[in-house]
């Protein structure tokens, strides 16, 4: 515990810190999870906040553990991520990413009324990765009142102390359902070509394969290739493919008892000190670091 400012406390326990003062309130609302559980679904919920920030209201989040969706419901809130600097209001969302830094406190209104939900599970990095959401912070909901129905259902479900196969195969729904409509909110039908090109990638994460030579195979430009990245993902295509090795590698480190050698291998990169480097830049963590991580993780 480290004290940062006055009335205002810093602290580490899953990688978040907030202000510990009288400006703001939450309810808290979680399941534990075994990892019994764990194991047979896809995604679950960590919690479900309802929080009201006022203007000296802060909350950090450090290497975020888990996947944040952030919804005011009144008022605003201002989100730092990824070097932005971006308001968030109603009907709208934001989405703190796992493993990244973030900072959120009140926006121009002064206030906000939030709702929150924090998602973990085997399948939702890919989740992210194929519709896109990986690729974004700020959504504009193509059905708002959804979002909401579908996060207080799952906090109903979280009310209930006792779990049963029931109600934890529900939550899990629930969870998916509401992923799926923030994919939505992107109007996510990709255009012929970059949905092809997502797919080349995707199946060929072990191969040497360009840039130029998938924009070849769909018959474009690099450069209009590039465009769609750009116009869909606000990243290039360089990126995104890089993009989709790393959470690979981190699927691979966290559930196989695979070398780093091999997953490098696997990943196409025969320089198992040139993938570390690179894992490294896009995580802050050596391969075998992430890997310790994962596995402390899930025996707290």
């Amino acid at each position: 515990m480290k004290q940062q400012r006055k009335n205002s406390t810093e602290f580490y326990h899953n990688s978040f810190s907030y202000d510990h003062g009288h400006t703001r309130s939450q309810t808290h609302t979680a399941w534990n999870f075994e990892e019994s559980i764990k194991s047979t679904l896809p995604v679950w919920p960590n919690f479900v906040n309802r929080t009201n920030f006022q203007p000296d209201s802060w909350m950090d989040h450090t290497n975020c553990i888990y996947t944040v969706v952030e919804v005011p419901l009144e008022g605003d809130m201002r989100f730092h991520q990824r070097d932005e600097n971006i308001v968030v209001k109603p009907g709208e969302a934001y989405l703190i990413h796992r493993g990244e830094n973030s900072r959120l406190n009140c926006g121009p209104a002064g206030f906000c009324r939030k709702i929150s939900i924090g998602l973990s599970g085997n399948s939702l990095p890919s989740i992210l990765m194929d519709t896109g959401l990986l690729h974004y912070t700020k959504l504009k909901l193509a059905d708002p009142d959804e979002i909401y129905r579908l996060i207080s259902a799952v906090e109903k479900v979280l009310r209930i102390r006792e779990k049963t196969p029931d109600n934890t195969r529900e939550i899990s729904i629930l969870c998916y359902s509401l992923l799926m409509e923030l994919a939505r909110s992107l109007n996510s039908k990709y255009p012929s070509p970059l949905a092809r090109a997502m797919e080349l990638m995707t199946v060929n994460l072990g191969r040497k394969l360009t840039i130029r030579q998938i924009a070849e195979e769909l018959n474009i430009s690099q450069s209009k290739m590039e465009d769609l990245f750009l116009k869909r993902f606000r990243t290039s295509p360089k990126e995104y493919f890089l993009d989709l090795r790393m959470e690979k590698a981190k699927q691979l480190l966290s559930r196989t008892d695979l070398s780093v050698k091999l997953i490098a291998h696997q990943l196409g990169y025969p320089d198992q000190m040139n993938f570390s480097r690179i894992f490294r830049k896009k995580t802050g963590k050596t391969p075998t670091e992430f890997r310790e991580q994962a596995r402390n993780l899930k025996t707290t």
